[in-house]
């Protein structure tokens, strides 16, 4: 009897458990219906000024305003507020301060954008008012480059967030940094049946890697001790909790079901439980060990939802794989699922494209990829590109059956086109057609031998593909220009008000009183080019110089622009998408013009004369004289003159043929006027009496001078600045000392700790050249610069000693982004990768343009094989 009755236990207890796994399974195929909407989740971090990190306290007293201005309804928990509710849309608070929209599904994303659109209406006056930000990122920016670390972002005081902080303690290492710090979007898409959203699940599952790198987003720098370069959040998140995260063990399989699914969550722990409104802890038991006996009830969507793989099944399909992102790009992420994946055609399409990856290691491995290799990594045997032309194609058809999900579509999946897809797309246009192109590198090339792309009667040499970039760096541009901006402003005011400070420079006392001369107009800087090492993948920069004296290179710009548009590559590209390049002349006689009415006793509707100069041996000639014709066609009479020709009445200032100069724009380095300064008197004197308006006045040198990189890095510069700032400064700049800094072991004066630093930093200095670079602290050109890189050990060594005091900077060698090119012009169909340099024409603060420059070696300069492209805006 006893085995009898063990034997019916046994049985009806796994009856019951079999019970509880179909409810499970019954909760999610209840969901199943004809729709097609589309629902959207995104999330926020909350910061204040320079990122400053925001308490609950401080968040719910925004809340709590937020919900005044709306009527809507709170969300209160355990006596604690963690959102409200209205009509279209629900906002709730995840565990770290972060703020989560959840838009009701829509049946297209236009209704969603209005939604949205209505959300941050309600919420931009509040968070203003108390001097805080909603920052779309899948991490928090301070998190990603290492300033702090997640024990110093809060966690919500919520139960269900202690257990889980707890519990992911020893389940992985990245469980703090998934809760507090990092964000995601997520959309949901309806199902027809049980197959339908298996399907759905798998596809999805498949593309998750692809997906997750066009979705990533970030603050453009990265901690690379914590993390690699791709695909942040997804590292973060495989590191949580193996048995929750990621992909269900034997997901892709044939013939998995939602019954495995409800099986699997059911049976794994599931860290706590809420059962009516009680919040109890599991710990390592599962629902299956917690209910034992006992029939399931009402529990389903609780215990479904502590579980978070990249494809979950609730009611509907949630796909987890997208970073936080700007609306813009929320929007087009979820019109680009909802294509691919309610157009039963695509789905079968995508479904036998992906047939061979039928086990989930196979998409962490492609992950793995990605993670290392960005856009170059090979994703089931192809380029992650070739990946995204298929996914775009597919979403972007105007088939009919397509129409019928959203018309406008199209314009939202199009903002997630990026710069590495495009560059991959321009170079497939040549790929296996290199012999049908030769034709258009010798037009190329027979245009730029005619044209006045000329440097020192040199013909600018260039390659095929041309450099582009889109919207999303140029709005990247104007950010980082004008925080750079800001710190020069902060740095050159510094300058003027303390002599200690300019101290720092070490300036020829002439050159000092030059440059604190009272200025004229509202503009330290009023040309510049501020050439980076740009990261086309990343979004990450770091600079290498500030040029500001003798900016130049916009004419081979234009000239190499117009000849690219001879070539089939280009005609071919523009047939699918709109370039444009940048206006670099007109643009800057407009910003000559304002400057100088503002300059004192100026009558605002005289027109000035104009004089360009510079040690003409030197100039770009040819670039002045198409800046004199775009003067003249504006009514400005213009001179191109050798500043030695300069004169000063004592009245006027006078070129050499005697015209009366109102305005001279400099385009002679403060290096070579200090080099000839007995020569340049008349310049000099018109200057000193105020009597001439310079473009651009000595004060510029603060700026162009290299020192620049090593001031900013000093505890004298960063009291300066805002958090924000001083973030962007040790981000971005490269760490520079003078080189004779690295002296000293020696010297019984110093303390002993600073002889150690600097016997260590000679050393490396001496025994690890390619981690550096000298430049000499006032040159341009490149003259005198030397990368470990580039030399053997002995000529690095003998280059170090000889201009230990010569007046070099020391910096940090960075490496540049490498892309892939062709040189067609020289009849060769061989593929080479290039490095890239950005240079980033800044007139009157406000970015203007690019000029880009390449090179085969790691060094782009003149003296190597450096080469120039021209530079191309896509309108996506």
């Amino acid at each position: 009897m006893g085995l009898i009755s063990n034997t019916k236990q046994k049985s009806k207890r796994q009856n019951l458990i079999m019970s509880n796994i179909f409810k499970i399974e019954r909760y999610i195929s209840s969901g199943c219906n004809k729709n097609r909407k589309i629902g959207l989740e995104l999330e926020h971090f909350i910061c204040g000024q320079d990122y400053k990190i925001v308490t609950y306290e401080e968040v719910t007293k925004v809340l709590s305003e937020i919900i005044e201005k709306t009527g809507a309804s709170k969300y209160m928990e355990e006596g604690h507020l963690f959102g409200f509710i209205t009509e279209k849309y629900w906002v709730s608070l995840e565990p770290g301060c972060q703020i989560e929209i959840s838009i009701i599904p829509q049946e297209n994303v236009e209704e969603i954008e209005k939604i949205y659109n209505e959300f941050r209406l309600a919420c931009e006056e509040v968070l203003e008012k108390h001097g805080m930000i909603f920052v779309e990122s899948g991490v928090h920016p301070l998190i990603d480059n290492g300033v702090i670390t997640p024990d110093e972002l809060p966690l919500l005081p919520r139960k269900r967030y202690e257990l889980m902080d707890r519990y992911f303690q020893n389940t992985g290492s990245k469980g703090k940094y998934m809760m507090r710090a990092t964000a995601s979007t997520q959309v949901s898409l309806d199902f027809e049946s049980e197959e339908d959203a298996i399907r759905k699940m798998q596809v999805l599952e498949k593309l998750a890697p692809v997906l997750g790198l066009l979705t990533e987003t970030g603050n453009k720098v990265k901690n690379r001790k914590l993390f690699k370069p791709f695909l942040t959040r997804t590292q973060i998140w495989h590191d949580v909790d193996d048995k929750r995260c990621g992909y269900f063990p034997g997901s892709l399989s044939k013939n998995y079901s939602l019954e495995d699914y409800a099986k699997y969550v059911y049976e794994t722990p599931s860290i706590l439980l809420n059962r009516e409104g009680e919040v109890i802890d599991l710990g390592d038991k599962s629902a299956k060990d917690y209910y034992g006996d006992e029939e399931l009830k009402g529990t389903e969507e609780h215990i479904l939802s502590m579980f978070f793989p990249t494809v979950r099944l609730k009611k509907y399909v949630e796909y987890r794989v997208a970073d936080s992102m700007p609306i813009e790009k929320a929007l087009g992420y979820a019109a680009l699922v909802s294509r691919l994946m309610y157009d039963k055609e695509t789905l079968d399409k995508l479904a036998e494209l992906f047939s061979d990856v039928v086990d989930e290691k196979q998409i962490y491995e492609a992950e793995k990829s990605i993670i290392e290799h960005g856009y170059q990594a090979d994703v089931y045997g192809r380029n992650v590109c070739e990946w995204l032309g298929i996914i775009f194609e597919m979403a972007l058809s105007e088939k009919s059956d397509k129409k019928e999900l959203c018309s406008d579509d199209g314009k939202y999946i199009k903002k997630l086109i990026n710069l590495p897809f495009l560059n991959h797309e321009y170079a497939e246009i040549v790929r296996g057609n290199e012999e049908a192109h030769l034709e258009s590198g010798k037009k190329i090339k027979d245009y730029l031998l005619s044209s006045t792309a000329k440097y020192h009667e040199r013909v600018v040499r260039t390659l095929y593909l041309p450099k582009l970039f889109t919207e999303n760096e140029v709005k990247s541009f104007e950010g980082l220009i004008e925080t750079l901006y800001g710190i020069f402003g902060k740095v050159i005011a510094e300058y003027e008000r303390n002599s200690e400070y300019r101290a720092l420079f070490g300036f020829d006392e002439r050159l000092e009183k030059l440059i604190l001369r009272p200025k004229k107009y509202d503009c330290d800087v009023p040309i510049a080019r501020i050439d980076i090492f740009h990261n086309d993948e990343t979004g990450e920069f770091k600079f290498c110089e500030f040029n500001t004296d003798g900016t130049s290179a916009m004419n081979e710009d234009r000239e190499l622009n117009i000849a690219f548009r001879l070539s089939d590559a280009w005609k071919e590209f523009e047939k699918k998408y709109h370039t444009e390049s940048f206006e670099l002349f007109d643009t800057w006689v407009s910003e000559v013009v304002r400057l100088y009415q503002q300059s004192e006793g100026v009558e605002e509707k005289k027109l000035p004369n104009v004089a360009i100069v510079d040690f003409m041996e030197s100039g770009t000639v040819n670039e002045f004289e198409i800046f004199r014709q775009r003067f003249e066609e504006k009514g400005i009479h213009t001179v191109i003159s050798d500043i030695r020709e300069i004169d000063w009445d004592g009245e006027n200032c006078i070129t050499a043929d005697g015209t009366k100069i109102d305005i001279i724009y400099r385009r002679a380095v403060t290096s070579d006027i200090m080099a000839h300064f007995d020569e340049v008197q008349g310049f000099i004197s018109a200057a000193v009496a105020g009597k001439v308006c310079l473009m651009g006045d000595f004060r510029t040198q603060i700026v162009h001078n290299k020192l620049l990189f090593k001031v900013l890095h000093m505890e004298e510069t960063m009291k300066l600045l805002t958090k924000e700032e001083q973030m962007f400064v040790r981000a971005h700049v490269p760490m520079t000392i003078s080189l004779c800094g690295i002296k000293g072991s020696d010297d019984m004066s110093l303390a002993e700790s600073e002889r150690l630093r600097r016997k260590e930093l000679f050393d490396d200095v001496m025994n690890n050249k390619n981690k550096w670079i000298i430049k000499p602290e006032d040159s341009y050109g490149s003259k005198g610069v030397l990368a470990g890189e580039e030399c053997t050990d002995e000529v690095w060594r003998e280059t170090v000693l000889k201009n230990m005091n010569e007046g070099y900077i020391l910096q940090e060698f960075v490496e540049p982004y490498r892309l892939r090119n062709i040189d067609l012009q020289a009849e060769s169909t061989k593929w080479i990768t290039t490095s890239n340099l950005t240079g980033l024409f800044v007139y009157g603060g406000k970015f203007k343009g690019c000029y880009s420059r390449v090179s085969f070696d790691k060094m782009i300069s003149t003296q190597y094989n450096e080469m120039s492209l021209p530079t191309m805006v896509v309108e996506v």
